[in-house]
């Protein structure tokens, strides 16, 4: 796929964030400023790190700088700074903002996640998991409230910071959490509450669901973990349902569900998970 970096900046970009009010879940939601950006030439040359950083998070962590660094309303104080205890790593800050004519310095917590809603497990939150059933929404929010934004204040977060010119400004704590989310194929109620419905990207089913009888006349494509956020109408390389099957086979066998990207016959383009466990 040629311009891979930008569209997977333009996936990021319309990415919509996993809650719109502030009280649901006790964090404060950043929102993103508005920027227009003129197609480069090679965003690589915008973003150097995207020569090294193929770690999803990573890569979203560089398109989110890009934004602020081009939007008027915000500097960036620091960005990714790690904090150490006797040479060993607490954590690290996503980014340290100052506000355009205020006093104020923003700490910002940036997420980027893909979950599937899981209807077998008790209690609402606890319903949406990682593909592969290794992370959950619910422990991410826990790490958010008790590990990463109380980093902000710990004793070797402040020595760090001494020279940054922040102490004695007051700190607003904000999340910029994004997500795509993806309900089982065949759930009959597709209300789930406290979500942020614009999330909804696709479905979600089992290998035993994935039969030539009903995806024969399809095309399909399993993109890098990093090319996630690209919308499927974007890709140019596509594989009939006998040539995608050995590669879903290969995931499958290792615990990896694969996203599919799929074009149908109509030319309607969709975006699945097929999950390693039976039903």
């Amino acid at each position: 796929m040629e311009n891979r970096e930008w569209f997977q900046f333009l996936g990021f970009l319309s990415t919509p964030p996993l809650w719109l009010e502030n009280e649901v879940f006790n964090l404060d939601q950043f929102t993103l400023p508005p920027v227009e950006f003129n197609r480069p030439s090679n965003l690589k040359e915008e973003i150097p790190s995207l020569e090294s950083n193929f770690v999803l998070g990573k890569r979203i962590e560089s398109f989110y700088s890009l934004v602020l660094q081009k939007s008027k309303p915000y500097s960036i104080i620091a960005q990714g700074m790690q904090i150490f205890s006797d040479k060993i790593t607490l954590g690290e800050l996503d980014f340290l903002l100052q506000k355009t004519g205020k006093e104020e310095v923003i700490h910002l917590e940036v997420v980027y996640k893909f979950y599937i809603y899981d209807p077998n497990i008790n209690g609402e939150l606890e319903k949406w998991i990682g593909p592969n059933r290794k992370d959950t929404l619910l422990k991410k929010l826990n790490k958010l409230e008790q590990k990463q934004l109380p980093l902000l204040y710990r004793e070797e977060t402040l020595r760090a910071t001494a020279a940054l010119d922040i102490a004695g400004k007051a700190v607003k704590q904000q999340v910029s959490f994004l997500a795509h989310l993806f309900l089982p194929k065949d759930l009959q109620q597709r209300d789930v509450p406290c979500i942020n419905p614009e999330c909804l990207s696709g479905t979600w089913i089992h290998k035993s669901d994935f039969t030539k009888e009903d995806y024969g006349d399809c095309k399909f494509f399993i993109p890098l973990k990093q090319d996630w956020p690209i919308d499927p109408s974007k890709n140019d390389t596509w594989h009939s349902f006998q040539e995608i099957m050995p590669q879903v086979q290969r995931s499958l066998e290792a615990k990896k569900s694969p996203l599919i990207w799929m074009n149908d016959k109509s030319g309607i383009f969709e975006r699945f998970f097929i999950v390693w466990w039976s039903k």
